[in-house]
């Protein structure tokens, strides 16, 4: 990898240089207790790149992804708002890492999960990333959707109104502003 490296400018050089050791981190479990701030260090990279972090993709979207399927469950909900994040950085991007992503929403994505809100904002920053595209995953989520509707004990059923809000048919509701996205069932 460092090889692959030396032809990079000095203003990539250092941020993949990074990119490998904290990748390094995240994969070794006895430094579990370091993954958050490892997470959070790729994903502040990710943000000052811009788009010139889509190189990276490939060495960190696997590791994140499974470091979520076996992280301890009282971090699990900070790293699926992370994965919001960097899907919002690289957009489209995203693209070949959308079937792991869905196979972890389909998985933590249960009734009464705490974990609720986040996934449907993670969900929002997916069809804002993909545009038209996001209908092919569409599937995948009615059945959760459906079930938030029939199952949900949540305050004010405020998981269900979330639910509601996001798949309004293309239409903003008053009180959403243009920074939270919605995804539209039809």
């Amino acid at each position: 990898m460092l090889v692959n490296m030396c032809n990079l400018p000095l203003d990539e050089f250092y941020p993949a240089v990074a990119i490998v050791t904290l990748m390094r981190i995240l994969r070794d479990p006895s430094l579990s207790n370091h993954h958050t701030m490892v997470v959070q260090a790729v994903t502040f990279i990710f943000k000052s790149l811009g788009l010139k972090c889509v190189q990276f993709l490939p060495q960190v979207m696997p590791t994140f992804l499974n470091v979520i399927r076996v992280c301890d469950a009282s971090i699990r909900e900070f790293l699926f708002q992370q994965m919001g994040m960097v899907v919002s950085f690289v957009k489209i991007h995203i693209r070949p890492y959308m079937d792991d992503i869905f196979t972890l929403i389909r998985e933590y994505w249960t009734p009464n999960n705490p974990m609720q809100n986040t996934i449907i904002l993670l969900i929002e920053q997916i069809v804002v990333a993909l545009g038209g595209e996001f209908k092919l995953y569409l599937p995948q989520l009615i059945p959760h959707m459906l079930r938030v509707f029939m199952h949900d004990n949540s305050t004010g059923r405020s998981v269900t109104i979330k639910v509601r809000d996001a798949s309004s048919s293309g239409q903003q509701l008053p009180e959403r502003t243009r920074a939270q996205p919605s995804f539209c069932l039809i």
